[in-house]
């Protein structure tokens, strides 16, 4: 037994579970303010997200972890990811 076989994701599943984004428009706002440093505007823009609905609550949780930690490079990575799967998805 390989205690280790239980936390892979099984075949063909992605490690994290889709999170509800918010629009591109949006997505790419917070990338722009991420790429000059903005953190006050990205906290602006993660609260008028986290009002339009709980759904965007998981991807808010997400993004202001990492801009408390003021990891920008890791917000503008997970921004990418989440705007090259929102274009994916609408394709």
């Amino acid at each position: 037994y390989d205690p280790r076989e239980e936390s892979r994701p099984a075949a063909g599943m992605p490690e994290k579970p889709l999170m509800a984004a918010p629009s591109l428009e949006k997505l790419n706002v917070m990338l722009k303010l991420a790429k000059i440093g903005d953190i006050a505007a990205i906290q602006q823009l993660l609260e008028d997200v986290a009002r339009s609905g709980e759904k965007y609550l998981p991807f808010c949780t997400e993004v202001d972890k990492l801009v408390r930690g003021f990891q920008l490079l890791k917000i503008r990575h997970f921004l990418e990811t989440m705007i090259q799967a929102h274009e994916e998805s609408s394709q």
